[in-house]
């Protein structure tokens, strides 16, 4: 390759992208922020999109990236994958997918080898990707770059498994990013042989967001909503507890399916709040700037999380957060000064920081305002998120990565 094939590689590489969880049709919430990175990264790169079957086929969307779906199983047994709670949810709801699994790495592993003759550096979204991604760019001589997200990390401490998997990643890879500060802090600590090779490259929000009026509560009722997956990793069943403990005048909607949804619902049924819960499933995720206007304080009782988008989405939107003191969270939320804090799991914390919203109302669109600012102070958009990743890439191909 001379000199001027190499610069012109360098200007619009040619990537692919490898994730488990990617939306294959319109309305479908599954890896969403996947998706919208790739929407952001295909405008200074040539992209293709990997990912496994299931049982939705993906349609293409004009100045979208291609996707190609590989199969690992009969159609009707494709689950393990774009299911809510990802691949570990599949596996809990249904056991007996475990069968498939080796079948569906060696899959993964082959689709790899096949699509990414042609491309000039892989990127692969968690973990087990970058495991797989790593040992088949070994074979075609391509650079690997992994993005690890909350559930990376999550059970690193305590796992030899993932402490094993993660140093083979760092091994493999020419560059791994993480979507918080802690993340990245956690791999310097337990792997300080690769600290070079690991940055913080925190995902983005939609600009549209921005244009929403900032809430001004008044003497109507208070409308809280908490978006995500039903599992019980999100603690719904803490935010329906701590609704207990409150006044009529607060409404709750819980926006998202999942397994945990029948429970969740019997729960509300047992404590006679269902004319003050409600239960929206899932929504299309063009359609989370109008939930967000239509509340006025987004809740997030989760066990664990990396960096939640949904936080940095709401705060955008100028609404109060109201969220576990979770490191990936603490990075976003300051308590007192733009949104409010609790422990994990803990509703009585929840039922008093409500308590003090409707005591003063007017820190509704004081912590929204700052919200909002630390969103812009930081920089969070799709765009800034692709150019941190166009450097990496250019490192990696250079081979300085």
């Amino acid at each position: 390759m001379n000199r001027l094939d190499k610069e012109k590689q360098l200007k619009r590489p040619h990537i692919l992208l490898v994730t488990t969880s990617y939306p294959l049709e319109s309305g479908d919430v599954s890896g969403i922020f996947v998706k919208r990175l790739a929407d952001a990264l295909n405008q200074d790169n040539d992209l293709l999109v990997l990912t496994p079957y299931s049982r939705l086929h993906p349609k293409p969307e004009q100045g979208c990236p291609p996707v190609h779906c590989f199969r690992y199983a009969p159609h009707t047994w494709q689950r393990l994958a774009h299911e809510p709670g990802g691949i570990p949810g599949a596996l809990k709801h249904n056991p007996l997918l475990w069968l498939f699994v080796p079948v569906f790495l060696l899959a993964l592993f082959m689709a790899v080898l096949r699509t990414g003759r042609n491309t000039d550096l892989i990127h692969a979204n968690w973990a087990a990707n970058g495991l797989i991604c790593g040992l088949a760019g070994k074979i075609l001589r391509k650079p690997v770059i992994t993005t690890l997200r909350g559930s990376d990390i999550r059970k690193l401490e305590h796992s030899r498994l993932n402490r094993c998997t993660l140093r083979f990643v760092l091994a493999l890879n020419a560059h791994v990013a993480t979507v918080s500060t802690p993340m990245q802090n956690t791999l310097h600590r337990l792997f300080p042989r690769y600290a070079t090779r690991c940055s913080h490259i925190p995902n983005g929000v939609s600009d549209q967001l921005f244009s929403l009026p900032l809430t001004t509560f008044e003497t109507r009722e208070l409308r809280m909503v908490s978006i995500g997956n039903l599992i019980p990793l999100k603690g719904n069943i803490t935010i329906i507890n701590a609704l207990k403990m409150l006044p009529d005048s607060i409404r709750l909607d819980i926006v998202g399916d999942g397994p945990e949804r029948d429970t969740l619902e019997e729960h509300t049924r047992l404590l006679n709040l269902c004319n003050r819960v409600s239960f929206k499933g899932a929504i299309a995720p063009d359609h989370i700037q109008e939930v967000l206007a239509d509340h006025d304080i987004l809740i997030l009782a989760s066990h664990s999380e990396g960096r939640p988008n949904v936080v940095v989405e709401a705060m955008a939107a100028g609404r109060t957060v109201l969220a576990s003191r979770l490191p990936g969270v603490e990075e976003l939320i300051q308590h007192g000064h733009n949104g409010l804090l609790f422990e994990p799991g803990n509703s009585a914390e929840i039922a008093h920081a409500i308590a003090q919203i409707l005591a003063k109302p007017e820190m509704l669109s004081t912590f929204g305002q700052a919200a909002r600012q630390t969103v812009i102070d930081l920089g969070l958009n799709w765009p800034a998120c692709a150019r941190q990743y166009r450097h990496i890439y250019q490192q990696a191909l250079r081979g300085d990565a």
